[in-house]
């Protein structure tokens, strides 16, 4: 492993200790390094390259370094050590500054030399830290843990050529004492900034595997959900050991989260853009169920604002909506939601649209957005479970219309889309599409980039209405 260097510190000796500009240095570094990348270690990865690399440079320079802090301890050595060092010296071809004044002529160079190296073994070690990350989680689809990887060739070269810089700089300093100070800020910069981007990266890599990681806990935990305490310690706050309150906005107080045991809860979750209207839908469901002492409200906001809380106007708003226009349940302050990610996905919370979800003393989630029943039917659609909502559906015909395509329009509303909605006889509504048609797929709609829905609500038969189809044309 000692011969590593030697072709390395051959090829670049006589060079590098002349004075070269950062071009000329960088230049006559990449021969050597390459060398040792693509031959000598071609064989190993990346990470047992870069380690290979430092070991070798360990063994070959190790004593150089042994020899400089004995001649410049402070007590200085025994008289044996101090001759124990300079023999090593000799045999070492390190005589140059085996005398103290030499040692301080070159100190600079040789603290230099040191922070470089240990910088180098910074970025060693946040290689194997990324290596370690990627072989535990490389079946999922962390984006910034993928970036780093592929960054990982780029950082080893660096990090080699700064190796075989340094081990070019100790040639020079032992073999010449007439060898002025080198210039290495180009080199302590290079591999600092290389070593703080892979630190970023891998605090984002680990942000976004403890995010993927909560998304896995809470998940398993509906599927064998316990009792809802967990469940919801679990999706609010991580399952931490602080000890939680919510806020009571009809008694305007902080109560213990105990409040909720053996509840069935229905969870608002919303942004911060929550309307009049969708607060008085809320407010006469909860001033009627307010009897009802086994059911609770409690609202998790979730602010578009990231980080929640650093804004102003932000906090303003929750205040409002907190203590002026709720009279249930809310969290005590705006803070990051640990399940938010099985919300988003499993729930599909869009941070426009709130959605109740209903779930039972057990944990067990009974329905996944109870608000489009609530909207409609108030407290008549009490519990608000699926089998109440087909129920209260089948009790009238144009809601299981409205109800199969209440997501369809919510998306099209928020693209921007014209939306139509037709009905009456067979005759008329199939003359309409084929007229509506033609207008979606005009040249001067497209070019204008206009987009038409069309939505025929089929001809009347016998008190039902039938399938619904849709008909679309999109500039």
């Amino acid at each position: 492993m000692s011969l590593l260097f030697t072709n390395a510190r051959d090829a670049c000796y006589q060079m590098a200790c002349k004075d070269l500009n950062d071009d000329q240095e960088t230049s006559v570094i990449k021969q050597p390094c390459m060398s040792i990348l693509q031959t000598t270690l071609s064989s190993y990865s990346w990470d047992v390259k870069l380690l290979l690399t430092l070991a070798a440079f360990a063994l070959d320079y190790g004593d150089f370094w042994l020899l400089a802090q004995l001649q410049s301890s402070h007590p200085p050595p025994l008289q044996s050590s101090l001759q124990f060092a300079k023999a090593v010296g000799i045999m070492k071809q390190v005589p140059a500054i085996s005398k103290h004044p030499e040692l301080q002529k070159h100190g600079k160079d040789i603290v230099d030399i040191n922070n470089i190296v240990k910088a180098t073994l910074g970025v060693a070690n946040c290689v194997l830290e990324l290596e370690n990350l990627y072989s535990r989680y490389m079946t999922y689809d962390i984006q910034e843990l993928s970036t780093a990887m592929n960054r990982i060739p780029v950082h080893v070269y660096w990090a080699i050529a700064t190796v075989v810089t340094c081990s070019t700089h100790v040639c020079c300093l032992t073999r010449r004492k007439d060898f002025t100070q080198a210039d290495l800020s180009f080199w302590v910069q290079k591999i600092i900034s290389n070593l703080n981007s892979l630190k970023r990266q891998i605090e984002l890599s680990r942000k976004q595997i403890e995010k993927l990681e909560a998304y896995w806990k809470v998940k398993k935990l509906f599927v064998t959900p316990i009792e809802i305490m967990q469940v919801f310690k679990m999706l609010i706050f991580g399952m931490n050991d602080i000890q939680h309150q919510l806020f009571d906005c009809q008694r305007r107080e902080l109560v213990k989260i105990d409040v909720i045991q053996g509840k069935h809860l229905l969870l608002v979750f919303s942004g911060l853009d929550l309307s009049n209207q969708e607060i008085s839908i809320l407010k006469s469901v909860s001033d009627e169920i307010r009897d009802k002492k086994e059911y609770e409200i409690v609202w998790i906001p979730i602010p578009e604002v990231n980080p929640p809380g650093t804004n102003g106007s932000t906090e303003t708003k929750f205040k409002k909506l907190q203590e002026i226009k709720m009279s249930w349940y809310t969290l005590q302050q705006l803070s990051t939601v640990s399940g938010i990610d099985y919300i988003k996905k499993d729930w599909k919370f869009d941070s426009i649209n709130p959605i109740v979800v209903v779930i039972n003393p057990q944990g067990q989630v009974k329905h996944s957005n109870a608000f489009n029943m609530i909207k409609p039917w108030g407290m008549k659609a009490f519990p608000f479970t699926p089998t109440r909502e087909f129920a209260l559906a089948s009790e009238s015909d144009i809601s299981v219309t409205w109800i199969s395509i209440s997501q369809e329009l919510r998306t099209w509303t928020a693209q921007g889309d014209y939306i139509f909605l037709y009905g009456g006889k067979a005759e008329w509504i199939q003359e309409f599409g084929q007229r509506a048609t033609a207008l979606a797929n005009d040249t001067d709609i497209k070019t204008a980039k206009i987009s038409l829905k069309l939505f025929p609500l089929r001809e009347i038969a016998k008190g039902r209405i039938g399938a619904c189809g849709i008909i679309s044309g999109t500039g």
